[in-house]
C-alpha cells in the first residue's frame, strides 16, 4: 500500500510544524483516514517511515483515539479532525 503523493504531503508538512515529529503522529493519521477512509496497519508503517518514528508510537496514537471515539461518540470525531 503506497499513501499518495497528496497525503505524504500532507504528513510531511505536519512534521516539519513541529519541533518533534512524534507530534505529527494524529495530523498524519487524520490525512490518511481523509484519503482511505480508514487506517490500516500497513498505512500506520508508512506514516512511521514518513516521520521517522517507530511503527508502534503511530499504533499506540491510533489505538488511544479509536478507543476514545468509541467511548464519547461521532461528535468528538467531527472536532478532532479537520477533515469532516
Amino acid at each position: 500500500m503506497t499513501l499518495r503523493e497528496e497525503t505524504r504531503t500532507a504528513i510531511e508538512r505536519a512534521r516539519d510544524r513541529y519541533p518533534r515529529a512524534r507530534s505529527a503522529i494524529l495530523p498524519a493519521l487524520w490525512a490518511v483516514q481523509h484519503e482511505q477512509g480508514q487506517i490500516s496497519p500497513d498505512a500506520m508503517t508508512e506514516v512511521a517511515g514518513i516521520l521517522q518514528v517507530t511503527p508502534s508510537e503511530v499504533e499506540a496514537v491510533s489505538t488511544f483515539y479509536r478507543s476514545e471515539e468509541r467511548r464519547v461518540g461521532k461528535e468528538c470525531r467531527s472536532r478532532w479532525s479537520p477533515y469532516h
